[in-house]
């Protein structure tokens, strides 16, 4: 618990400060930036269809106060489901989903601008208001918490699209072609402006993200049971994923007035960058599942991915994973136990690959901009030299 005004007289008299130099008052700076949070949820769903259709549409909205002041967060979001049989060899469908979040952020804690961080930090003789009902400036080091979620803007929203659309045909009694297209499309809008009485001059940063990421997955699959005990099922397909990131980041102080909002009503551009990031993963696979009257299972499964983040020479791996199982339960000696409901025993090897090193990581870079100028006039300067040795991190398990 914190000390009232009164305690913390005490405390810097002990510790031999002039009391002429206290403050009257007494302020509780905690009760100031905290409050009851509350939260509503609405969620709506329909489903239905026929015997070849079905359907299924949602909607949900949750706001939520929460309960330190200036943290509030809402999000609304929708659901839409697909499936139809054309006919009984071909079956489509679709799944989308879309969600937007908007988050008015309070400062990280330890640090300053971290309401209970900075309620803490505060003297409890400092006011919270002037007489004539404004708010105080910042103590020292220390900004006047209420006055910055009061005034200054800092919020993030985000809007996110998520989906796939499939097909699927018989061609055989025992063997499906599948084609599906994935879709991830997030859009990031981050701003934040501080006023005059918290940061003098004001300051302001943007922050807007776009990310588009589009999978598209071909599949034949084969099934076949054999003399009643024999289950076959073999897949092989193909994978493509692409993936492109695009930032922008702007920065600004020395604001004239604290009614301009935007970046570009700063006197002084403190950061302006963008970036663009590009990756493309391409690979094949293939699966074979088999089992013996559901008591004894082999799964082996292998794949080839290509990756644009390594040299030519390195940009293919290849792993590849084998199971075995015993459903011992479903033996003669086992089934009809009051003791043991299930018992089943695994044993897998296997690799997999990582090929999260960074876009662009093996390329020789070159910066322009600021940091390539010379001698005031534009050019380039060499940030990053070629590395043709980064290649697919395997794993065995």
């Amino acid at each position: 618990r914190l000390m009232n005004a009164d305690q913390y007289r005490q405390f810097k008299t002990l510790r031999g400060d002039d009391p002429a130099d206290f403050l009257p008052g007494s302020y509780d700076w905690l009760d100031a930036v905290s409050r009851t949070g509350t939260s509503k949820d609405t969620n709506i769903g329909v489903s239905g269809g026929s015997e070849k259709t079905s359907f299924y549409v949602g909607f949900g909205r949750s706001d939520q106060e929460g309960f330190i002041l200036g943290n509030n967060f809402q999000i609304t979001s929708g659901r839409v489901s697909l499936d139809h049989e054309a006919n009984d060899y071909i079956k489509v469908g679709a799944n989308m989903s879309y969600a937007e979040t908007k988050n008015d952020r309070v400062g990280s804690e330890n640090s300053t601008f971290a309401p209970f961080t900075g309620a803490a930090l505060m003297a409890p003789w400092n006011p919270i208001y002037n007489p004539d009902g404004t708010l105080t400036p910042p103590s020292g080091f220390v900004p006047n918490i209420v006055a910055i979620e009061t005034y200054d803007i800092n919020n993030a929203t985000t809007s996110r699209l998520t989906g796939n659309v499939f097909a699927e045909v018989k061609l055989f009694k025992n063997l499906k072609y599948k084609v599906d297209f994935g879709v991830d499309r997030l859009f990031l809008e981050q701003q934040e402006r501080s006023f005059e009485i918290n940061s003098p001059g004001g300051f302001g940063y943007n922050d807007i993200s776009t990310q588009n990421k589009y999978v598209v997955t071909n599949t034949l699959s084969y099934d076949k049971t054999f003399f009643e005990k024999h289950n076959l099922n073999a897949l092989i397909g193909s994978t493509y994923e692409q993936t492109d990131i695009r930032v922008a980041r702007l920065e600004a102080t020395d604001y004239a007035s604290d009614l301009l909002l935007n970046i570009t009503s700063g006197a002084t551009k403190t950061l302006t960058t963008t970036l663009t990031q590009n990756a493309r993963l391409n690979g094949y696979f293939a699966r074979v599942n088999y089992d013996y009257d559901k008591k004894y299972l082999l799964e082996l499964t292998g794949r080839r991915d290509g990756s644009s983040r390594f040299a030519q020479d390195k940009k293919y791996g290849l792993f590849w994973a084998a199971g075995f199982a015993w459903n011992a339960k479903q033996e003669a000696f086992l089934q009809d136990s009051r003791v043991i409901s299930d018992l089943k025993l695994r044993a897998s090897i296997g690799t997999a690959g990582n090929d999260r090193v960074g876009d662009f990581a093996f390329f020789p870079l070159y910066a322009g901009g600021a940091g390539g100028a010379y001698n005031n006039s534009p050019g380039f300067s060499y940030s990053q030299p070629a590395n043709n040795e980064y290649r697919w991190e395997q794993s065995k398990t």
